[in-house]
């Protein structure tokens, strides 16, 4: 990950201001594009989080979506609610992958959508966190 904070370019009505509470505050998943081995897109739903101009999900290592961010890192995404008015954010860039070294996203994730429960659930998904970038 980069120490840098991403300047975003704007197109439409919002301010960045108005787009980082959105990120910050709307409870979906990331609609995330990446490039198929054969140069298609592919979209793959994922828990996000927004952390000072940076989104955060996690994948599985060597799944589909990390090999292919592997291989050059080009995506791109939206976050929107499904419902009317249909607004969001949306945008594409060069995602980065790292280790969850201190194994606190997926924690962090699972609670922002599902709550803080000590469920059959949260214990399975934490005992992959290794499995995760």
């Amino acid at each position: 990950m980069s120490d840098k904070k991403p300047t975003p370019k704007l197109a439409g009505p919002w301010s960045i201001e108005r787009v980082e509470e959105f990120l910050e505050s709307t409870v979906v998943p990331v609609r995330l594009s990446v490039l198929g081995p054969s140069g298609g897109p592919i979209v793959a739903s994922h828990w996000f989080t927004f952390d000072e101009g940076i989104i955060h999900c996690a994948v599985q290592k060597a799944s589909f979506v990390d090999r292919a961010l592997a291989a050059n890192g080009v995506c791109g995404f939206e976050i929107a609610r499904d419902d009317p008015p249909y607004r969001g954010v949306r945008g594409r860039g060069k995602a980065s992958r790292a280790p969850d070294l201190n194994k606190s996203l997926l924690r962090l994730l699972h609670d922002r959508y599902l709550g803080t429960d000590d469920t059959e659930f949260r214990r399975w998904l934490l005992s992959r966190d290794h499995e995760e970038t």
